[in-house]
């Protein structure tokens, strides 16, 4: 009996923290990671928008020194890690590329994004583009470091959690049928005891199983 409850109790209050436990826990870094990939875009947005008067001079001036030096400002970001200015004709005047980090870690397998911005030159029909992509996995690249650590965090405080709510509830459940059962067993037939049964006064299921008892 006492350990076919007590392992009813360690599974039924396992499953219930850790899933429930891990479930709240997933919601969180999800909402995190979906502000953290939002932050890396709006901030590449943000840049290429302040790049955007200069590389409309560079484009209309067919200025390549000044279309390299906002590609070199841009990659310096560490998560950039292409960008390219082409002109209203299809001309290149500046682009770069950096190497694929091999010690950046892609749990998830994310492919770059590309982020275009049409430039609109004076005096001209076509327009010039400004292009940069995004390596996000190599942005999120802390986060993803603090997101192991603390999956692991919190499934150890789930995990004893469940251990406590298996202790407290073996005692509060197991305890009172041993003593109940032990009661019985040294009841004879025709010398009842004269002491009442354990847990009569548990208002309880076991409670009422004593005082059932009591009553033969």
């Amino acid at each position: 009996m006492k350990q076919r409850i007590s392992l009813i109790l360690a599974l039924y209050a396992g499953i219930a923290v850790l899933v429930l436990g891990t479930l709240s826990s997933m919601v969180e870094l999800y909402q995190q990671f979906y502000a953290e990939t939002s932050n890396l875009k709006m901030t590449a947005q943000s840049l290429q928008n302040s790049y955007k008067p200069t590389v409309r001079t560079a484009i209309y001036n067919l200025d390549g020194n000044m279309a390299r030096d906002v590609v070199a400002g841009v990659t310096a970001y560490d998560y950039i890690v292409a960008a390219s200015i082409i002109d209203e004709s299809g001309i290149v005047l500046a682009s770069y590329r950096k190497e694929n980090d091999p010690d950046v870690w892609r749990p998830l397998g994310r492919i770059n994004e590309s982020l275009i911005v049409d430039i609109d030159i004076r005096g001209e029909q076509g327009t010039g583009q400004f292009l940069i992509e995004l390596d996000s996995e190599k942005g999120l690249a802390t986060f993803y470091e603090l997101a192991v650590g603390r999956i692991i965090a919190e499934f150890l405080k789930y995990f004893l959690l469940a251990i406590v709510i298996f202790y407290v509830g073996s005692r509060r459940i197991t305890g009172p049928l041993i003593a109940l059962s032990e009661y019985l067993k040294d009841t004879q037939p025709g010398n009842p005891q004269t002491s009442p049964p354990p847990g009569t006064t548990d208002p309880s299921e076991i409670g009422d199983l004593a005082r059932n008892v009591q009553q033969f």
